[in-house]
């Protein structure tokens, strides 16, 4: 007699489990494939001016962030136009990078049709020479429409801060000394502190395709609050001597 054999096909819940876990691993793949897809498209809107603009804004607060005090070389910020020493870096004779102090300044050259942002730099020599009506190296950065300048400063007057749309370092110097303050360690941090404001904030306003695009960057200066908070720890101290000397 011949023996038949049973045939058993999937089961109603098997089906069902194996079509849940072939749309969970479906939705993964197409979940992937989309951030693959819109991650391509920012890339392709990404155009050169937008990244230009990227990248010459890195540029000046790389620039900010490592200014100083420096004799001979204000930091002067108007509301168009920023400048402030650093240091130089260049290439000698013998293709040795020689570092010295020297000068930048940032801003927009209206004089050409087109709107161009630019970086100029001079050395030393150059840079002390106010008067000097000579341009110093310039490197055209990005086609911009608009750009403006903000100054974080701190008023030990009334020990609070804020902003402003300009910074000269003469002005600073003199309303230290309308201050008066009879204290010499903070009047010696005082005199330095005047030279460089505590921040800068950067505004950009770009042409991205038919759409004018804001770029806002805020740039603290690694040297101006270092100081600024030693002259803040001093007065505390003069103001408290025995609170200073528990602490000790």
């Amino acid at each position: 007699m011949l023996k038949t054999h049973k045939v058993e096909g999937f089961t109603l819940v098997e089906m069902m489990l194996v079509a849940v876990l072939l749309g969970i691993v479906g939705l993964a793949i197409g979940s992937t494939f989309a951030g693959g897809l819109r991650i391509f498209n920012r890339m392709e809107s990404y155009t050169a001016d937008k990244a230009d603009v990227l990248l010459f804004v890195e540029r000046m607060e790389r620039d900010l962030r490592n200014t100083f005090s420096f004799k001979g070389i204000d930091f002067v910020g108007e509301s168009k136009r920023v400048t402030f020493p650093v240091i130089l870096r260049t290439f000698s004779d013998k293709n040795r990078v020689e570092e010295s102090p020297g000068l930048v300044s940032y801003y927009r050259d209206d004089t050409r049709t087109e709107r161009v942002f630019l970086r100029e730099e001079k050395t030393y020599p150059h840079a002390v020479k106010k008067e000097s009506p000579e341009h110093g190296d310039i490197t055209v950065l990005a086609p911009i429409e608009d750009i403006s300048f903000q100054y974080f400063s701190y008023d030990p007057q009334t020990d609070t801060y804020g902003w402003a749309d300009l910074w000269d370092k003469p002005k600073a110097r003199e309303k230290q000394k309308g201050e008066g303050s009879a204290q010499k360690g903070v009047e010696a941090l005082e005199d330095r502190f005047a030279d460089i404001p505590l921040g800068v904030k950067i505004k950009v306003n770009y042409m991205d395709g038919d759409k004018i695009l804001t770029l806002s960057r805020t740039v603290f200066i690694k040297t101006a609050v270092a100081l600024n908070s030693a002259q803040r720890r001093v007065r505390s101290e003069q103001k408290n001597p025995k609170g200073a000397e528990s602490e000790q």
